[in-house]
């Protein structure tokens, strides 16, 4: 990626924006003069969203590279680390909801650690009781029905994000990965037993959007189903990360509904 031109000779004045106040102004921080520069200035305004889009691809690349890993956060729950590291601790989980996410998921763990049949009611899952139709969300109720799209199975990477996503600790466990291409959409799952409990799975997913940017996938929900009854649904997140929790073996279809499309893996074997 090229590094925007510094010199002012596209800007309507005599000096240029700099790049702090161009940082300031993404961040929604800056002057009011500063937003009112790169309101009539096309010059500055393009520099700003070329450091928007690169700060976007930063979030996406280090998404939770300051996270604690799973074996510290498992001491921090069982009050084993020291006292400078819970503080520490304990001032990220203020901040981080994925971390404070997954600690709520110890306590329910450490509650109910093998009869527990429900995953936490935190991460959006529906169990197959609740739910007899297939999940449609507010966005997809179009006057146009989408369009279906199968998803073909592909080569997995060496490497995937999704154990990256789902923590260090966990990331030794076992993992089968797998990948699959619909259209510009790329799919990766990761499968692995339940911490504890063998007879059950978790599904760990990124959806990645290779060329369209302005499609938003924070209405974007996953859900599985099986023999024609909806067992799961869970929210994609902002970043296309999505797990699926308590599984039990067998044969599932797996089902992706974004605001333009709806795409369908026929067959995922736990």
């Amino acid at each position: 990626m090229l590094e925007p031109i510094q010199a002012a000779d596209g800007c309507i004045e005599a000096h240029a924006l700099d790049d702090l106040a161009l940082i300031a102004a993404i961040d929604g921080e800056a002057e009011p003069a500063v937003v009112e520069h790169l309101r009539i200035c096309g010059y500055c305004a393009a520099r700003a969203q070329h450091y928007a889009e690169l700060q976007g691809l930063l979030r996406r690349q280090f998404f939770r590279m300051f996270c604690p890993s799973g074996d510290t956060l498992i001491a921090f729950y069982e009050g084993t680390l020291a006292a400078a590291q819970h503080c520490h601790l304990q001032a990220h989980l203020a901040e981080c909801p994925h971390c404070a996410r997954e600690l709520r998921f110890l306590g329910q763990l450490n509650a109910d650690a093998i009869n527990g049949r429900s995953p936490p009611a935190s991460w959006f899952t529906i169990n197959a009781p609740t739910i007899r139709e297939p999940f449609v969300s507010a966005t997809a109720q179009l006057t146009q029905p989408l369009k279906h799209i199968i998803a073909t199975r592909t080569m997995a990477q060496s490497s995937s994000s999704v154990s990256d996503f789902y923590g260090a600790a966990r990331a030794h466990m076992p993992i089968s990965q797998y990948a699959y291409q619909a259209e510009n959409l790329q799919i990766t799952l990761g499968v692995r037993p339940v911490a504890q409990r063998t007879d059950r799975h978790v599904v760990i997913g990124s959806l990645t959007l290779s060329d369209a940017p302005d499609i938003n996938l924070n209405n974007a929900v996953a859900y599985l189903s099986r023999q024609q009854q909806t067992i799961s649904v869970v929210e994609i997140d902002e970043l296309g990360r999505f797990v699926l929790d308590n599984l039990l073996p067998g044969i599932y279809q797996l089902a992706f509904r974004l605001p333009d499309r709806e795409v369908i893996i026929e067959e995922v074997n736990l």
